[in-house]
């Protein structure tokens, strides 16, 4: 088996099992629309972007590294537009989640206001607007497509355009890092305050169990925000310093 067919059948498994995970829970809480709170909401979105962006690698990017079709590798850089809008919509979802939390553990007066069904859809309608509006003008408007290296079957902007070396290590990366980051310290400072309430209020049983269910919530986004963290700096970082073409290939997948 030759280098591509190996890194595109490793691909195959990873893909499939996200893209049908994904597409699982997009459907099922599809099905629970009647019963869908403002979290449920921004859960719904972000599966459904990452269900997409999984379904694109599935069906489009593992092929490709597997056959190495040239029709496929040329027409790479709209899966790239895809698989990055995408990427943008989940991950500044995912950010809206912790400040959801935040919000309901630290005014949960106002909270049924700031994030009612009504309003979270506008934030999220926001967020799409401002993601495609960015990626298009990063992309079309700048000329900085996602081009795939068959070399070491990574896509990576075209950095020998100093505009498009620029946006790749100074706004897109730092931009992100910001994000991650501050994600995660605001599910951190959530959480710590979840716990002093259950200190505070362990013998109030309703207490504690709205304070239960906000842990398991925030479990959830402050993995996932740490997730990011790690996928997004190895992304980045490892392919550039790493000389081991499948080590970079496989560490920009975690």
């Amino acid at each position: 088996m030759q280098d591509p067919q190996f890194v595109g059948m490793s691909l195959f498994p990873i893909s499939l099992f996200g893209m049908a995970l994904n597409w699982c829970v997009t459907v099922i809480l599809i099905r629970e629309k009647t019963t869908l709170s403002s979290f449920m909401i921004l859960t719904l979105v972000k599966s459904f972007f990452d269900a997409i962006y999984l379904t694109v690698y599935f069906l489009y990017i593992t092929p490709m590294i597997i056959f190495a079709s040239q029709l496929m590798i040329y027409c790479s850089h709209w899966a790239g537009y895809v698989l990055i809008v995408c990427y943008e919509i989940s991950i500044h979802t995912h950010f809206l989640s912790s400040v959801n939390r935040f919000i309901a553990v630290f005014f949960p007066f106002s909270y049924k206001n700031i994030f009612s069904p009504c309003a979270t859809k506008i934030y999220i309608t926001a967020i799409a607007i401002f993601s495609f509006t960015m990626m298009t003008t990063v992309i079309f408007g700048f000329g900085c497509r996602l081009e795939y290296r068959p070399e070491t079957w990574v896509s990576f902007y075209d950095v020998t355009i100093t505009i498009c070396a620029w946006y790749a290590y100074y706004v897109d990366f730092l931009k992100n890092l910001v994000v991650v980051f501050t994600d995660a310290i605001i599910d951190i400072i959530t959480l710590l305050k979840i716990q002093k309430m259950r200190k505070q209020y362990r013998n109030g049983k309703r207490s504690e169990n709205y304070t239960k269910k906000e842990t398991d919530f925030l479990k959830q986004t402050l993995g996932q925000a740490l997730c990011y963290l790690m996928c997004y700096t190895s992304y980045l970082m490892v392919p550039e310093m790493m000389s081991n073409r499948y080590v970079a290939f496989f560490m920009s997948l975690i």
